[in-house]
């Protein structure tokens, strides 16, 4: 019976890479033609390395034949994905990401701030302090995006 259910979790994710990686390519398609797409979350090779990996394969192998080889295909369609023009990093502390929202593990909050909070600056990625009250976060934030748009055109 785990055997089945494995199976049908590993679809789910193959499913879910595949979607990803079309809803990216329409993404490109209309940014090509100067159109501008926001998108709330990426899955960023970054986090792969995670126990749990934020929006990345999630189909850890195991002796299967079937779920490796489905595990196999999930990776390649999240390495499809090509990387966006500009990735907006909230960094924020662990103390405060407990204050804000506490409803899982410490250990597993822990390991994503510090994957999050691990990421460079660079011309594809742009930190924001997250810390501050959400409303100051957020003018931050559309300061830097009509920064990179002026840049662009």
């Amino acid at each position: 019976m785990q055997h089945l259910r494995d199976l049908i979790a590993a679809l789910a994710w193959v499913y879910l890479a595949n979607r990803r990686l079309k809803l990216s390519k329409k993404a490109r398609k209309l940014s090509d033609k100067g159109i501008v797409v926001i998108a709330e979350r990426f899955p960023l090779k970054h986090f792969w390395q995670m126990n749990s990996p934020m929006d990345g394969p999630k189909i850890r192998t195991n002796n299967n034949r079937v779920i490796g080889k489905l595990a196999d295909i999930e990776q390649n369609f999240y390495e499809d994905i090509g990387l966006p023009g500009l990735v907006f990093v909230l960094k924020v502390d662990i103390e405060e990401l407990r204050r804000r929202k506490n409803n899982m593990s410490f250990d597993l909050q822990s390991e994503k701030a510090y994957f999050v909070n691990s990421i460079q600056n660079n011309e594809k990625y742009c930190s924001i302090d997250a810390n501050m009250p959400y409303e100051e976060v957020l003018l931050i934030l559309k300061k830097e995006l009509w920064r990179s748009l002026n840049k662009a055109y």
